[in-house]
């Protein structure tokens, strides 16, 4: 996301919203907003997993499912309970995907 999206469009109007989730028993709240430093970003600790239990719904996961390293890309109009535009997971094994899916979003001009 930093590299193939942040970097590489720094003038588009977006909004990336990180949820950080303890699903190793490594992961910690702190520490994990300096992975992805760009204004565009907001960072939220999901402590509970309540997001990544509701975003697991959105992938068709089943009952008991966490939704971790997964995107997903809403239009620019989009508003609460709209399906996502493009998912995909893991992050890194899918950016061309999402670099694909944001570009009618964003210009490198």
């Amino acid at each position: 996301m930093q590299e193939h999206i942040l970097e590489k469009y720094p003038e588009a109007d977006l909004r990336v919203y990180v949820g950080w989730l303890p699903m190793r028993p490594s992961d910690a709240r702190f520490g994990v907003a300096d992975l992805m430093l760009d204004d565009r970003v907001r960072h939220f600790w999901d402590g509970g997993r309540l997001l990544g239990t509701y975003f697991a719904t959105l992938t068709g996961a089943g009952a008991g499912a966490v939704a971790w390293d997964v995107f997903f890309l809403y239009p620019p109009d989009a508003s609460w309970g709209d399906r996502p535009r493009v998912t995909g997971a893991p992050v890194v094994a899918q950016a061309a995907t999402l670099e694909h899916a944001i570009a009618p979003y964003v210009s490198d001009d």
